[in-house]
């Protein structure tokens, strides 16, 4: 298929198939960077064989037999797999849900980026903001409805529904190649703070509660600094399921996978030890440039770009989360940054006045104070109150009209 990347669409149903292919061919510049694959999965042919050679390898590598086979799989060949969750047509039996052929995919192929359909309805607003992390083994978790968005696929979105805690699908494949290399070979016993570079400091500032997820089991009592990244692998809660094994190539990849949505999902979600850009001018409107700066200057940061094309200071560069491709968007060292005096809400916290601009998790845009609902998030933090669009102003504005058949869930994090 050339050079471009293989995105496989995997449902039991045709019509699903064909309107995802069809709406992803309408998203502008889509045809010339991807290809489609459309997995029958309700066929008895492609599909079942390729689940088969997906368990066969699973029961080898559990032998410690080797699973470098050089038997053809269809999975191997994907660069994004996007896999309907409700399988019952499938001609595999009722048992195969997409989560399973995520782990599958995950653990026993080259399959670069998972994204499971439909497994928590069809247009959801996660306001845990942990993309379902880590219960799932996909890398995102969408609703139908939600496959053929402009903003998974293009660093140029729409107005409209778009939730931040998203990546761009085509920044995620390019980066898992690069995540590989930093685990692979003698790196999979290094720990995994020195393969990401984390800054001491911050490392130390880890709640407990995020630690925890990528703590070995039935391993010596250590401290957090010295997990290496194959222990978190094959025996943390992010890693194998219990008696699976796998070689030290897949090893390489499902840690590039999990640790990076750990990164994203527990580390960066919380926004007290790694900071993004909106989060940070929203609290630093300094930052800016810009005095009295309007909504509109806010919204030049509420975007996935570098720190060079987002114009920050560059003084800024030496708190930045150096491996950016290990994050879905860059970040820099909240606790260092709350420290800098030469920014001025620093220097004088008293002086600094809050201009009316806020940002909202569903749409990745700031709004007005009076255009905003707060919920609280599920990760540990002191800045577990964020804010999606009030429901009032979704009525006024034409192109919030979508936003009315958002399934906002749990909804009980909404706060009145």
């Amino acid at each position: 298929m050339g050079n471009k990347r293989v995105v496989g669409i995997c449902d039991d149903e045709r019509q699903n198939r064909e309107n995802w292919q069809e709406g992803l061919s309408r998203i502008p510049g889509f045809d010339e960077c991807f290809e489609i694959k459309a997995i029958v999965a309700e066929d008895d042919g492609e599909f079942r064989s390729a689940i088969e050679g997906l368990m066969e390898r699973r029961k080898m590598a559990r032998k410690k037999s080797s699973t470098n086979d050089n038997h053809h799989n269809l999975f191997d060949q994907i660069d994004i797999l996007i896999v309907d969750y409700d399988l019952i047509n499938a001609s595999h039996g009722e048992w195969i849900t997409g989560e399973e052929i995520a782990y599958l995919a995950r653990c026993y192929s080259h399959c670069k980026i998972i994204v499971a359909v439909n497994q928590f309805g069809s247009n959801p607003f996660d306001l845990n903001l942990t993309g379902h992390f880590p219960e799932s083994f996909a890398d995102v978790n969408l609703g139908d409805r939600q496959v053929i968005n402009p903003g998974l696929w293009s660093y140029v979105w729409p107005a409209g529904f778009r939730p931040w805690y998203w990546p761009l699908l085509p920044k995620l494949v390019d980066d898992i190649d690069k995540r590989v290399d930093d685990v692979s070979g003698d790196s999979l016993n290094k720990s995994i703070k020195d393969v990401l570079g984390f800054h001491d400091e911050a490392w130390r500032l880890l709640p407990r509660e995020t630690v925890a997820w990528i703590t070995p089991r039935n391993t010596p009592k250590k401290s957090s600094d010295q997990f290496t990244v194959r222990e978190i692998v094959t025996s943390s809660s992010l890693g194998l399921r219990h008696k699976d094994q796998v070689p030290d190539d897949a090893v390489a990849r499902i840690a590039a996978a999990r640790i990076g949505q750990w990164l994203d999902h527990a580390v960066l979600a919380a926004q007290d030890i790694l900071v993004d850009a909106p989060h940070l001018v929203e609290r630093y409107s300094s930052l800016l440039g810009v005095k009295d700066a309007s909504v509109e200057e806010f919204n030049k940061y509420a975007r996935i770009a570098s720190p060079s094309e987002l114009k920050l200071d560059v003084r800024l560069s030496r708190l930045a989360f150096e491996k950016s491709y290990w994050l879905s968007r860059p970040a820099w060292y909240w606790p260092e940054i709350a420290q800098t005096e030469w920014i001025s809400e620093v220097a004088n916290p008293w002086e600094s006045s809050a201009p009316d601009a806020y940002f909202c998790e569903d749409i990745s845009r700031f709004v007005t104070r009076e255009q905003t609902r707060e919920f609280k998030v599920r990760v540990s933090s002191v800045f577990d109150v964020r804010r999606c669009v009030n429901p009032d102003f979704r009525k006024l504005v034409p192109w919030m009209s979508a936003l009315s058949d958002v399934d906002y869930q749990p909804n009980g994090r909404l706060l009145e």
